[in-house]
């Protein structure tokens, strides 16, 4: 019960009615352990106030608090205001999540620092390619260049998905299916066509070559006598000019390729046939002659040439095997004649003296002739005449 002296409170906490005792406790009404279910002791700061089992309210420090709250510990961590940030770590408490490096913490705003990319290190880089690649300089562990080459594969196949249905594309041989359906007649063998293909797909619609060439140019009925002529578009029949072939003036005609030009004067006798075998009266024949002054080696060629003179020789001669294609009786002379003093002349081994002495140098100012006939049975050039001026 209790009682109330001058604003004071006496609390009566027990009377004892044998000892004629009451137990008496001054309340000044701000005191917890004043309430009747509230058991506190050894407050201490931060302690929490909770329920326990026997229904009383009880003071705990806050490990033990959480434990009777069945919140497990919390492991005591230094943190500063404002710049840390704490994680559960696995064990029933939390920990300082370390801001690594490339991130700053602050007023409670978590942000990248640096230019946008961040920073750090890349000890080892691989490249994983399929199969049909081959795959070179992986890893790089410092620097270095990835690179994947195609392989080698069969001869004839083509990179295709699966045939028939998706998947995963590989190198394979070309099937029926893979080939679109071409809108042509494809009859036939491709080495040879059979059968009449008809004009419309490129063919003549005719099995012989006259009426193959009839069923292409327009129609011959009614253009007896004409020619066939272009615009430059279409082909058409046309009618010769007068009536009649137009032919030059007398005499060998002389085409441009476009038109007839003046002709040239018929000679009076027999056309001469390069392979026909004729007489040929008042012709004359001007001999081929190379002139020069003077050389030190000579390759005639007869096809080209019948005589080599020179005028003026100033060094040592060589005359080397002909060229050309001679023919059994090709005649080939030479004349020399030197500069004023006497030069040597050395002959190759095709030129054969018969009954003369082929000269070896030259006499000073006098002209020497040789005259040699080709020899095709003994394949050589025969030395038949040798004049030098006295």
């Amino acid at each position: 019960m209790n009682y109330f002296l001058n604003s004071v409170t006496i609390l009566v906490k027990k009377i004892f009615t044998i000892q004629r005792a009451i137990q008496t406790r001054i309340q000044n009404g701000y005191e917890l352990d004043e309430l009747h279910d509230v058991a506190i002791s050894s407050v201490a700061a931060n302690d929490f106030l909770v329920r326990n089992s026997s229904n009383l309210w009880v003071n705990q420090p806050p490990a033990t608090a959480r434990t009777s709250l069945g919140l497990g510990s919390i492991a005591t961590q230094s943190a500063t205001t404002g710049s840390s940030i704490l994680y559960g770590n696995g064990t029933g408490g939390f920990s300082n999540v370390t801001i690594g490096t490339g991130l700053t913490f602050s007023a409670g705003t978590l942000a990248a620092t640096g230019g946008g990319g961040g920073s750090g290190t890349v000890t080892s880089v691989s490249l994983a390619m399929p199969s049909i690649f081959t795959v070179t300089g992986s890893p790089v562990t410092t620097s270095g260049t990835l690179t994947a080459d195609l392989n080698t594969q069969s001869a004839n196949t083509f990179l295709a998905a699966p045939n028939g249905s998706s998947g995963v594309p590989s190198f394979r041989t070309i099937l029926a299916a893979d080939i679109p359906t071409l809108n042509q007649n494809t009859t036939g063998t491709a080495a040879n066509v059979t059968g009449v293909v008809s004009i419309n797909n490129g063919g003549t619609g005719q099995t012989t070559a006259n009426a193959a060439f009839n069923a292409l140019v327009p129609t011959q009925t009614g253009n007896t006598g004409k020619y066939l002529t272009t615009d430059g578009t279409n082909t058409s029949w046309a009618t010769v000019s007068g009536g009649s072939m137009v032919y030059p003036s007398a005499g060998v005609a002389v085409s441009t390729g476009s038109a007839w030009d003046t002709s040239l004067s018929a000679p009076t006798g027999a056309l001469v046939g390069t392979t026909d075998s004729q007489t040929l009266t008042n012709k004359r024949i001007n001999s081929r002659v190379s002139s020069a002054a003077s050389a030190s080696s000579l390759t005639p060629d007869v096809s080209a040439f019948d005589q080599y003179a020179y005028t003026a020789l100033a060094a040592g001669l060589t005359i080397n095997a002909p060229t050309g294609t001679p023919v059994d009786g090709t005649k080939l002379m030479f004349r020399i004649l030197d500069n004023g003093t006497s030069r040597t002349i050395t002959w190759n081994s095709t030129y054969t003296a018969i009954g003369v002495t082929l000269p070896t140098s030259t006499t000073a100012n006098k002209t020497i002739y040789v005259g040699c006939i080709y020899n095709a049975n003994n394949t050589r050039w025969d030395v038949i005449a040798v004049t030098a001026e006295v």
